[in-house]
């Protein structure tokens, strides 16, 4: 086997034209197929990235919608509390204070009805009195 040169440099140039005719029509256009495709997929991850946090966010301002509600549940169910507790004592005071009332009011009539006969008789003494000074203004 021996090596003929014109048939190398003829080797050798028709492949570098197939070469540059690959490189023209197909290389370029793929190497620019597959960047848009890697342009593509780095935009979507972006947006997943996106779409995540978004969700993360939301997810969070739910728990803490969630949170606040309880609170304010729990805040409401003490001031109920605080309110029942609050009327249960005024309700008590209320029932003292009738009962103190009731009972002074008993004492009252007690002493009243103790004091009519003193004020009949303390009555009678005055009327007795006046009648006497009327009748020696009246002779005078």
């Amino acid at each position: 086997m021996n090596i003929q040169p014109n048939i190398l440099i003829w080797t050798i140039l028709c492949f570098c034209a197939f070469m540059l005719i690959l490189w023209r029509l197909l290389l370029r256009p793929l190497l620019r197929f597959m960047d848009a495709r890697d342009a593509r997929i780095a935009h979507a991850r972006t947006l997943d990235k996106s779409a995540q946090r978004a969700e993360e966010e939301a997810r969070r301002e739910a728990e803490r919608q969630l949170a606040l509600r309880r609170r304010a549940e729990d805040r409401q169910r003490e001031l109920q509390a605080q309110r029942e507790a609050g009327e249960a004592e005024l309700n008590a005071q209320a029932l003292a204070f009738r009962q103190d009332t009731e009972q002074q009011r008993k004492e009252m009539e007690a002493e009243a009805a103790a004091l009519v006969p003193e004020l009949a008789t303390s009555l009678h003494d005055h009327v007795e009195a006046f009648t006497e000074k009327l009748v020696s203004y009246g002779e005078r």
